[in-house]
């Protein structure tokens, strides 16, 4: 590889779910963490998907939805499958693997001289809903993917990086959630540059009828004016009773005399309508 730099990506992949089918033998899917030494210019990043064949437990498809980040509110971070074991662990292989759309920016904004819109680690873990895998990116983009073949269905690009580097973490996002209620279903993001965004999970499109033209400015409604620099959101939303639980992360240090409270705010996840504050 010459001179290219070295980057250790570290993608935080829980164990997801198992999707099977019976064509001579079950092939269940499974995701687990996984640290990947890559050599690009680019600073590329991968989602790499694991397969295992077994023959004795068929699982059914509607029953390995991991619908939010930590698989359940609880986060327990479990399924109780057993397909793949201390046996058969050795025969794992790559099924597919799917290159973040973040990589053509990167390489870009590094030709461009521009060193500090390149993120570090990928940390992100998707979710499952009915056979499709959502995930973000570094850079705020949501990216739905076939989970069996990795194809990409729809990506959408929040554009949050181009605002500057974020609060604290760097260009960094944990996870996206998932609400399915009156007949719609809906992803939501909570992005670096204090958005919070609500798409259509089948076409990625914002949802015209949250907020404002599908997102709201978490920046707004915290009792007082702040900085935006010093504020923004990391972590994957929380949907639970109905409500999007959005919470934020604020500029460590004495960089200004009143930094952004740290308030957790409860939100409507059809309209976008605050429910609450704490």
């Amino acid at each position: 590889m010459g001179s290219n730099p070295t980057l250790t990506a570290t993608i935080t992949l829980h164990v997801l779910n198992f999707f099977s089918f019976i064509t001579n033998a079950l092939i269940s899917f499974f995701l687990f963490k996984l640290d990947l030494a890559l050599i690009m210019k680019s600073m590329s990043f991968y989602l790499v998907v694991f397969f295992a064949y077994a023959t004795t437990t068929t699982v059914s498809a509607q029953n390995v939805d991991w619908p939010s980040y930590g698989g359940d509110n609880g986060s327990r971070k479990y399924v109780p499958f057993d397909q793949i074991n201390t046996e058969n662990i050795s025969q794992l292989s790559a099924a597919w693997a799917w290159e973040s759309v973040d990589n053509v920016t990167v390489a870009q904004n590094i030709a461009d001289g521009n060193s500090r819109a390149v993120p570090g680690s990928y940390k992100a873990t998707p979710i499952v809903v009915g056979g499709v895998m959502y995930v973000p990116t570094s850079l705020g983009r949501v990216v739905a993917l076939d989970a069996q073949s990795g194809s990409e269905r729809w990506v959408f690009d929040t554009r949050a990086w181009e605002g500057g580097r974020p609060a604290n973490l760097g260009y960094n996002t944990r996870g996206v959630a998932y609400w399915g209620g009156n007949g719609k279903e809906r992803i939501l993001f909570a992005t670096n540059d204090s958005y919070l965004w609500s798409l259509n999970a089948h076409t990625g499109q914002p949802d015209p009828g949250f907020g404002n033209a599908g997102r709201i400015d978490l920046s707004i409604g915290l009792g007082r004016e702040i900085d935006k620099g010093e504020y923004g959101v990391v972590s994957p939303v929380l949907v639970t009773n109905d409500k999007a639980i959005v919470n934020s992360i604020v500029t460590d240090g004495p960089s200004s005399l009143q930094t952004p409270p740290g308030h957790i705010r409860a939100f409507n996840p059809e309209t976008g309508e605050l429910e609450w504050m704490f």
